[in-house]
């Protein structure tokens, strides 16, 4: 007598499903070519982000008063202030 697992198996085979769950690199290939693997670096610091809001979020932890200083010393003008013009866009 077949296990419940060799049931479901033999279930699947028949509607046609390959296989069930999230997609792995491991289980397709061709998938890690689709996903963006740029490494993102901290310009204040060695560290390495995957992803642009991690960065920023680091930055604005680890990093405001150096951002601060930098705002300070480039003065007003530069369009980095809160003038909105750096917002998203859209």
């Amino acid at each position: 007598m077949p296990t419940n697992a060799a049931k479901k198996a033999l279930a699947k085979a028949k509607r046609g499903i390959v296989a069930t769950g999230a997609c792995s690199t491991k289980a397709d290939p061709n998938f890690a070519a689709l996903k963006d693997n740029k490494e993102l670096p901290c310009p204040h610091c060695d560290r390495i982000f995957k992803q642009q809001d991690r960065l920023k979020q680091h930055i604005q932890k680890q990093h405001a008063d150096v951002v601060a200083e930098q705002a300070v010393a480039a003065g007003p003008g530069d369009g980095a202030g809160g003038d909105g013009g750096g917002g998203k866009k859209i």
